[in-house]
């Protein structure tokens, strides 16, 4: 036991130390943000899976007060909250065998709850509300591209009429819920995959994702949808407080869910009748040029796929045994 104790102080004191380098590079050089922040808080994730909770969140505290010293303690607190719990929470569900739908879910959970407390900690902290903040600035950016477009000889009634579709404080904050969620979700699956690829190179056997064309929706996850699809479409028709907000945002990840269903569909169906290598990385690199037009037939595709399974792989449809979380 002592020697496990050894071990794992020394191992942790090692891989904080890697951590606080990754975090001050992503504090300090801008380019290298996008990649230190699902970089970062592998280390934690790591020290999770091969010891227990106590050793994580002590070396989590030590590395928060070590980077509060060398850069703001906000700006360290807030990468914690956002990166750090979860990163805890995927080494403790890795540990535990959860199923990969199961992790991500979790992840996803907790890094939209931080988003909150963001939110609510930096009007606590500074003293201003965030989102108005960023709401203003939105604003003031959307006069400025206006007042240069109509210098540049644009008709002001087209100016409008564009910044409004694509810079709509209001519609960005009816929509804000659901692109928190998402981004929740895509982070979650982001940091999953990398930390799946680093463990396995490092032969630490894990529980893996499974390729995009043997992605489906099952009944349980289904069923959730649908149901508060439906929830929110009745207080939003009923015009209940902040019931468009909702609204809106269980429609953005609703369509998102069949979307990405539809792609699975369509991945599978290349690789099988694609023999090709090349000819299906050209396919693929129009589908990503082209997914602004091609999520509706993505979407079509989803739906039809949730009614008849054409790839025969949703267990839950087919009296197979669901996996937990499916």
């Amino acid at each position: 036991m002592k020697n496990l104790n050894t071990r794992a102080l020394v191992e942790a004191s090692l891989l904080v130390a890697l951590a606080a380098v990754i975090m001050l590079l992503s504090a300090y050089v801008p380019f290298f943000i996008l990649v230190g922040v699902i970089i970062w808080p592998i280390p934690i994730t790591l020290l999770t899976f091969k010891y227990d909770l106590k050793v994580s969140i002590l070396s989590m505290t030590a590395l928060l007060i070590l980077v509060s010293g060398l850069i703001d303690p906000y700006s360290a607190f807030t990468m914690g909250l956002m990166y750090g719990i979860p990163a805890i929470v995927l080494g403790f569900c890795l540990k535990k065998k959860y199923t990969p739908f199961t992790t991500v879910v979790a992840m996803s959970i907790t890094m939209f709850l931080a988003y909150i407390a963001i939110i609510q900690f930096g009007a606590m902290l500074m003293g201003m509300d965030v989102l108005k903040e960023y709401f203003t600035s939105l604003e003031m950016t959307k006069e400025m591209a206006r007042e240069m477009y109509i210098k540049f000889g644009m008709d002001a009634s087209q100016v409008d009429q564009v910044l409004d579709q694509g810079l709509n404080p209001e519609q960005i904050r009816m929509l804000l819920p659901g692109l928190f969620a998402i981004t929740a979700l895509f982070g979650s699956y982001m940091n999953y995959y990398v930390v799946g690829q680093i463990f396995k190179r490092l032969r630490i056997d894990i529980v893996r994702l499974s390729p995009i064309e043997e992605w489906y929706i099952g009944r349980n996850l289904s069923f959730g949808l649908f149901f508060t699809f439906a929830v929110t479409g009745i207080l939003y028709y009923f015009k209940v407080p902040n019931s468009d907000m909702v609204f809106n945002s269980m429609y953005m990840i609703f369509s998102l869910s069949f979307i990405v269903n539809g792609l699975a569909v369509v991945v599978w169906y290349i690789k099988s009748k694609v023999l090709s290598r090349k000819i299906r990385a050209i396919i693929y690199c129009g589908m990503v040029l082209y997914i602004p037009l091609l999520s509706q037939v993505f979407l079509i595709v989803g739906l039809v796929d949730y009614l008849f399974d054409f790839r025969k792989i949703n267990l839950s449809r087919w009296g197979g045994r669901i996996p937990p979380g499916e």
